[in-house]
């Protein structure tokens, strides 16, 4: 019969290695958690790292006119048409066309549109370069009836029409949307629902307003609150979020 002091020895001993092994368990236990949080770290920093690259990367061919995509094709009085370029052109309606490569996300924004309760219809769309030179000749000859010269008229009609050559419209990538309630081509046409609504919306089918207020400076163009313009749909929320013009979001003048 064992003595009760060497009994409650042993039982000590049992304990203390019972207690020292749960410890070096408990221990590894802690070793491998805080590893895999460690890891799991560093493969979202890695993750993180690689977005941003990608961003920076997507960034840089924007800025590249060699590389940049076709939704981000700029035309302004710094940049103007490739001589000769006419889009593959799809109809919108029996009077509008488009470059068929937007068709779809412009029916898809005019008939949320529409859903939500707001009538919005396409005044114009692509212009050829030789329909762009009758506006802007007749738009100078009604300044030059008003008694400015031909440089006067010509300077101020700029400021609304764009020269031949180096407008949107040619593209195919840019329409004018109105409200079905007020079709005036002015700044009013900003304050409709019809416009609110686009405007806060668009970004989400890819189209930017181009010409926004008080951006004159950066674009060469007064306010515009009915001239929309096709970029994708991850650059127009990137515009959106920096609250810039495209010239601005490429690096470029007007």
């Amino acid at each position: 019969m064992k003595s009760p002091i060497k009994t409650i020895a042993v039982m000590c001993a049992v304990a203390l290695l019972t207690g020292l092994f749960s410890g070096a368990a408990l221990g590894r236990m802690n070793e491998r958690k805080k590893a895999q949080e460690t890891i799991q770290k560093e493969v979202k920093s890695k993750e993180k790292i690689q977005e941003e690259l990608d961003a920076a990367k997507g960034q840089l061919e924007a800025h590249d006119e060699d590389t940049r995509p076709w939704y981000l094709m700029l035309v302004n009085q710094s940049h103007p048409m490739e001589e000769g370029y006419v889009p593959e052109l799809a109809d919108i309606d029996s009077s509008h066309q488009v470059d068929a490569r937007i068709l779809e996300p412009l029916q898809k924004m005019l008939s949320d549109a529409e859903k939500a309760g707001h009538k919005l219809y396409v005044c114009s769309a692509y212009r050829s370069v030789e329909r762009q030179k009758e506006l802007f000749n007749e738009s100078m000859v009604d300044y030059v009836n008003q008694g400015m010269s031909y440089y006067e008229a010509a300077v101020e009609t700029a400021k609304s029409i764009a020269w031949p050559g180096e407008s949107e419209h040619a593209t195919g990538l840019a329409m004018d949307i109105v409200s079905a309630n007020y079709a005036m081509l002015d700044e009013k046409q900003g304050e409709t629902k019809e416009q609110q609504w686009l405007m806060e919306h668009c970004y989400d089918y890819g189209f930017i307003l181009r010409y926004p207020k008080d951006k004159m400076e950066n674009t060469g163009i007064i306010y515009e609150p009915w001239h929309y313009r096709y970029v994708g749909v991850e650059d127009a929320k990137k515009i959106q979020e920096m609250g810039v013009t495209l010239e601005e979001y490429l690096n470029e003048e007007y």
